[in-house]
């Protein structure tokens, strides 16, 4: 944390309180399968966001516009997810897009962000 990067961390708060909440009310109902991809979409496109290159790379000058661009692209992505996850309202083709685009932890359930998920 330093003065180039301190307006990184209150989105990502807000965002992992928000993925938290959103998790907890998942976990309340009976979802269906595209809506439990889209939650955990939503949780990969935060972990791609809290990524430490990001405030790393900003930090040390290089190539800062691209980190800068890569973290408010996984951000958006992030509340793009949540906000459809919320209004049940996703297109199916953006959320393939997004789940080839940003493939990692193909594995990654989204009731980890659950209160009280096992650590």
């Amino acid at each position: 944390m330093n003065p180039k990067t301190d307006w990184m961390w209150r989105p990502l708060h807000e965002a992992a309180v928000l993925m938290r909440r959103n998790a907890d009310s998942a976990k309340a109902q009976t979802l269906s399968a595209f809506d439990k991809r889209v939650l955990c979409q939503a949780a990969r496109e935060l972990l791609l966001a809290q990524s430490s290159d990001w405030p790393f790379i900003i930090t040390n000058g290089t190539t800062e516009q691209y980190a800068r661009r890569r973290f408010a692209d996984h951000l958006n992505r992030f509340h793009d997810l949540i906000s459809g996850f919320e209004k049940h309202a996703y297109d199916e083709e953006r959320l393939a897009t997004l789940e080839y685009m940003d493939a990692v932890f193909p594995e990654l359930d989204y009731e980890l962000y659950c209160s009280g998920a096992p650590r």
